[in-house]
C-alpha cells in the first residue's frame, strides 16, 4: 500500500521558505479502489503525486510504500510497485510510439522482452493504439500521447511480477485531452486494473468523470489541506464542492454540475 502520513511539502526558492504547498496531509491508496483527487488550481494535487512517487521529499511526515519509506526502495523496486501517467507526457523525440510503450520494461528491469508482449497486446487493444505504434511519438496529438502514456504506465504494472495488491497507478488528469470515445476506453482500462486488485489515485477536474469512475474521493483546499475524503458518492456533494471551489454546484443524475454564475456585460 502507498500512503502519506502527516506530510507537508514546500518548494525551495519559492520566496517564502515557510510557505507549504501541502500541509499536514494524510491519505492512503486502497487496493482494488479508484480514488479521485480533486481541488482548485494550485492546491497541490500534482505536488502530492510527485511526493508519493518519491520525486519530492516532504518537509514533514512520511511517504510509506509497502513496509518502508518510498525512497528506501531502489528505483527498479519502486517502478515494480508504482507507475505514473502525467497530464503532459514528455515529447520523446526520436522514438516511435511502440518504443515509448516498451519503456515500461526498462523501469522494472524486465530483460525478457517476450514476456512483455501479452500484456502489451492487452493495453494496445484496450486503448486502440495499433495504428499509432509505428508513428513518431512527438508527432502525435495531445490526446494520443496521453493514451500512450497511460498505456505505458498500466503496462509497467501488468508486467511487474509482484501481486496486484502491491501495485499503484498514479495518474494526473490522464484523459484531459482525449476525445469522448477514448476517454471512456481509458476509464475502462483504469477500472480493469482496479478490479485486479491494484490501487489507483487519479487527479481529475472533470467532476462527472470523477462521479462516474471513482470509488473514493479526496478533495484538497486552496491552502493545501485535505478538506474531505471518503466514499465518492458522499464526498462529491454539492455542499462540499461549493465550499472548496467557492462556486455553486447542484447534483444531477450525471454527477455534480456547476450552476452558471450571473454574467456581467463587458463595457
Amino acid at each position: 500500500m502507498l500512503e502519506c502520513r502527516n506530510i507537508s511539502v514546500r518548494y525551495v526558492g519559492s520566496g517564502d521558505p515557510e510557505a507549504s504547498v501541502l500541509r499536514d496531509l494524510s491519505l492512503g491508496c486502497t487496493p482494488g479502489q479508484i480514488t479521485a483527487l480533486l481541488g482548485p488550481n494550485g492546491s497541490g494535487k500534482t505536488t502530492l503525486l510527485r511526493t508519493l512517487l518519491g520525486v519530492l521529499t516532504p518537509s514533514q511526515g512520511q511517504v510509506i510504500l509497502g513496509n518502508r519509506e518510498v525512497n528506501g526502495w531502489s528505483a527498479a523496486d519502486r517502478a515494480r510497485r508504482v507507475a505514473y501517467a502525467p497530464q503532459i507526457p514528455s515529447p520523446a523525440p526520436g522514438f516511435t510510439s511502440l518504443e515509448v510503450l516498451n519503456f515500461a520494461a526498462v523501469g522494472i528491469d524486465l530483460f525478457d522482452q517476450d514476456s512483455l508482449i501479452p500484456h502489451r497486446n492487452v493495453v494496445v487493444s484496450a486503448l486502440e493504439l495499433g495504428p499509432l505504434l509505428h508513428q513518431p511519438f512527438d508527432h502525435l496529438s495531445a490526446g494520443q500521447r496521453q493514451r500512450l502514456s497511460l498505456a505505458r504506465a498500466v503496462l509497467q504494472l501488468l508486467a511487474s511480477p509482484l501481486p496486484p495488491v502491491e501495485k499503484t497507478l498514479l495518474a494526473d488528469e490522464p484523459g484531459s485531452a482525449m476525445d469522448p470515445r477514448h476517454l471512456l476506453l481509458a476509464e475502462g482500462l483504469v477500472r480493469d486494473i482496479a478490479n485486479l486488485g491494484m490501487s489507483v489515485l487519479v487527479v481529475l477536474h472533470d467532476l462527472p468523470a470523477a462521479a462516474r469512475l471513482a470509488d473514493l474521493a479526496a478533495i484538497l483546499g486552496a491552502d493545501g489541506t485535505l478538506q474531505a475524503d471518503g466514499p465518492a458518492v458522499a464526498t462529491l456533494s454539492p455542499e462540499i464542492l461549493s465550499r472548496v471551489f467557492a462556486t455553486q454546484f447542484v447534483m444531477t443524475p450525471q454527477g455534480p454540475m456547476l450552476v452558471p454564475a450571473p454574467r456581467v456585460p463587458l463595457g
